[in-house]
């Protein structure tokens, strides 16, 4: 399928996914202004906002594919995966001390650069197949950077726990859930990827999923 003066859509795609994660890393530096302020928020605000930094960095050099799906609804569900956690409130009284949200939050942002760290130019929100990469954390589930985001959303959850942030999360992870199988249904024509998926058996948590 070819668009006019012969690009192909995985090409026009490619260049719309990097224009638009640059604006929402924008968007998210400029709305977590505030919080920087706050001795409480600095530090793991600082990492998060590294580990979304990696995220633009890999993905304005990443290797182009023309294996990237096509169908709306999976670029649907990863928009919503990706956007809706940013939406978020910061408010309600945390029912744990708040130390242990704010090391779900640091282990996971740990988590997810690393994960970052090892894909690097295979980087990408949108299912795509850009090289299959077994090392590091991948040896341990095969969407570790995704195991990562469930850690962090789980401790702002607990330091944030209003009704609002709950639907929200929850709405998120229905979507990132979804994003997976989408992303598993791509990489499971690669033959690297059926013999990955064999020694590595669960996605995101060990013994459950």
């Amino acid at each position: 399928m070819q668009v006019e003066h012969g690009l192909s859509w995985p090409f026009v795609v490619d260049w719309f996914e990097r224009l638009a994660i640059t604006g929402v890393f924008t968007y998210l530096v400029a709305s977590r202004h505030e919080q920087l302020n706050d001795p409480g928020s600095r530090t793991w605000l600082l990492l998060y906002i590294v580990s979304e930094g990696l995220v633009v960095i890999f993905v304005l050099i990443r290797r182009h594919t023309q294996d990237v799906t096509l169908r709306p609804s999976d670029w649907l569900i990863a928009v919503a995966a990706t956007a809706l956690p940013l939406l978020a409130r910061p408010s309600g009284s945390s029912p744990v001390p708040t130390v242990i949200g704010l090391l779900l939050v640091v282990t996971g942002i740990v988590l997810q650069i690393s994960s970052k760290l090892t894909l690097r130019r295979s980087f990408g929100l949108i299912a795509a197949n850009r090289g299959v990469k077994v090392g590091g954390p991948y040896a341990l589930v095969r969407h570790p950077m995704y195991a990562g985001y469930l850690f962090s959303h789980v401790g702002l959850l607990l330091l944030s726990p209003i009704w609002f942030n709950v639907l929200l999360y929850c709405a998120a992870w229905t979507a990132q859930i979804l994003r997976i199988m989408a992303e598993e249904r791509l990489l499971l024509a690669d033959g690297r990827y059926v013999e990955y998926s064999k020694r590595v058996r669960y996605r995101l948590v060990p013994g459950a999923f």
